[in-house]
């Protein structure tokens, strides 16, 4: 799913919500630094088929 049709779905959920009067909870989670972690060489490792 691209991030536009994910953002688009997002919203259309909220707005169905919110036109039901019914309660919407959300959590956000950064993951920019997630990667940043990881030794590049072992994720392209796991990461590249056998």
């Amino acid at each position: 799913m691209s991030t536009t049709a994910a953002i688009n779905s997002f919203t259309e959920i909220i707005n169905e919500s919110f036109e039901n009067k019914l309660y919407m909870k959300t959590d956000f989670f950064d993951l920019t630094k997630a990667l940043d972690c990881v030794q590049h060489e072992i994720l392209l490792s796991k990461l590249t088929p056998p």
